[in-house]
C-alpha cells in the first residue's frame, strides 16, 4: 500500500509541476519553500519549461530531501537509479 501511495504522489507531483513557472519556483525555493524546490526539480528532471538537466534536478531534490520533503527523497532515489541504468 505504501508503494502505491508513493507512486500516486510522484505522479501527482509531475502533473502539478507541468503548470508551474520555473522562475517563480526558483525564487520560492531560494526563500525556503521545499515544495517549490521539489516542483522545480521535477521540471528539470522532465524538461518541462526548462532544458532537461538531471544534475540540477538532483541538487534541488537533495536540498528539499535534506529538509524532510519525502517526495524529493523518493524522486532523488528514482533519479539515481535511472542514471545508474543508462
Amino acid at each position: 500500500m505504501k508503494k502505491f501511495i508513493l507512486i500516486i504522489s510522484l505522479f501527482f507531483g509531475v502533473v502539478v509541476a507541468e503548470d508551474l513557472d520555473p522562475k517563480k519556483l526558483e525564487i520560492s525555493c531560494d526563500n525556503g519553500d521545499m515544495d517549490a524546490c521539489y516542483n522545480l526539480g521535477v521540471l528539470y528532471d522532465d524538461g518541462n519549461g526548462v532544458k532537461q538537466n538531471y544534475q540540477k534536478a538532483a541538487k534541488l531534490y537533495q536540498k528539499s530531501c535534506d529538509n524532510n520533503h519525502i517526495l524529493s527523497c523518493a524522486a532523488l532515489g528514482r533519479l539515481y537509479i535511472y542514471l545508474a541504468m543508462e
